[in-house]
């Protein structure tokens, strides 16, 4: 057989059904040096495999290894399966490991990121609407602009504080290895110490920020130049009109009789924006997963009502931070 070996005394790396490496490890894969060797779980391994069809080699490098080494069980074995047997997802998955160990961690990964967007897009498609009025459509470069950093964002969010598996060998040590054990979020369900769900909030934060100044800055220059060319393009009609016009029936225009409207500095924009998601974002969206991972399934069994239920919590999470920024950015004289 392929993955039976024999196993050295040390325990086989085992991260928990989050983003760390500090959960309960289950009870088929507790091993204390040499004992009951026979009773490693291969076999049934090796039997999921061959009804499946598949052959060891055929498995991704990692969890060829991870198989080996005992730190896959059979239930994730057979979760892989049914997950590579998928035509998209399970093609996505092969590729991008990291999007593997969303999915297997978090069986609501897609879900939230579906509610998420869908919300968020929606959301800001009505507020463009409602800020833009009659020029919606003229602006839409403008609205496209907004509306694309608005998926990034909220992607990022769901990415980051999604509770994960991963099979790859530990970090060495430093600060990859102890960031390697941290949960998704604080609230994670598993055994993870106080200092570790504190340092997942910071962790966070500072991923939050690096990611709010980077889609700022992206969107906030862009914005800017969509305005330049913009006006620009007036300027230059406004010249082809006086230059055609009669001079006794069309007096000359001034070129910049349009206010230009005040845009706020890129790199001012970029770090309120940034703190904002460090701060507000991250501690909203921390206690949001927690509430759902911990009590919403238990509370609302019913997987249609419970999915309802998240989105509605969701819509008003995105409120109560649209009313945040909203507030912060005219205190700040951002808007």
């Amino acid at each position: 057989m392929h993955i039976v070996r024999a196993l050295s005394s040390a325990s086989p790396r085992l991260t928990s059904d989050g983003g760390g490496g500090s959960g309960d490890v289950p009870k088929d894969l507790r091993w204390a040096g040499e004992e009951e060797p026979e009773d490693d779980g291969s076999a049934e391994r090796e039997n999921i495999l061959a009804k499946d069809g598949t052959a060891f080699e055929e498995l991704p490098k990692d969890l060829q290894e991870a198989l080996q080494g005992g730190a896959m069980s059979a239930a994730e074995l057979r979760q892989w399966l049914a997950l590579a047997a998928r035509p998209i997802l399970g093609a996505l998955s092969r590729w991008f490991p990291a999007f593997r160990d969303r999915l297997m961690g978090n069986p609501r990964f897609l879900l939230v990121l579906a509610i998420e967007e869908i919300i968020g897009c929606t959301a800001k498609t009505i507020a463009e609407y409602q800020a833009r009025g009659k020029d919606f459509w003229k602006e839409i470069d403008f609205v496209m602009s907004d509306l694309s950093l608005e998926i990034i964002g909220d992607f990022a969010i769901v990415w980051l504080l999604s509770p994960k598996k991963s099979f790859s060998a530990a970090p060495s040590g430093g600060l990859s290895l102890f960031a390697s054990r941290l949960p998704g979020h604080s609230l994670q369900v598993g055994a993870f110490p106080l200092r570790y769900r504190l340092a997942s909030i910071v962790l966070r934060g500072s991923q939050f920020f690096a990611v709010g100044c980077f889609a700022s800055v992206l969107g906030h220059s862009l914005t800017i130049h969509l305005a330049e060319k913009r006006r620009q393009k007036l300027v230059k009609g406004k010249a082809l009109k006086q230059k055609a016009g009669s001079p006794r029936l069309l007096p000359a225009l001034p070129l910049d009789e349009e206010p230009e409207k005040e845009l706020a500095p890129v790199a001012r924009n970029s770090i309120c924006w940034g703190t904002f998601m460090a701060t507000s974002c991250n501690a909203r969206y921390q206690l949001l997963n927690g509430l759902e991972e911990r009590y919403l399934a238990r509370l609302i069994p019913n997987k249609s009502l419970s999915t309802a239920v998240s989105a509605l919590m969701r819509f008003g999470n995105t409120i109560v931070g649209s009313a945040q920024w909203i507030f912060i950015a005219r205190q700040l004289g951002l808007q």
